[in-house]
């Protein structure tokens, strides 16, 4: 298993609102077969756990 310490990233619009934003790594994307035509994942979070678990959704 890898693992990498990411930036969050938060972005502001024009109304004021701010949305955060984790990039991952080019090299995990690839591993997850994800291009620019299959962008969608699933994301589940374990409040008790604070973990964060993407994958890729299954069609």
């Amino acid at each position: 298993m890898e693992e990498k310490n990411l930036k969050v990233i938060l972005y502001k619009s024009g109304d004021g609102y701010i949305t955060p934003r984790v990039p991952i790594p080019m090299k995990w994307f690839r591993k997850m077969n994800l291009s620019e035509n299959e962008l969608e994942v699933y994301a589940k979070f374990n409040e008790e756990t604070e973990e964060l678990i993407i994958t890729k959704l299954k069609k």
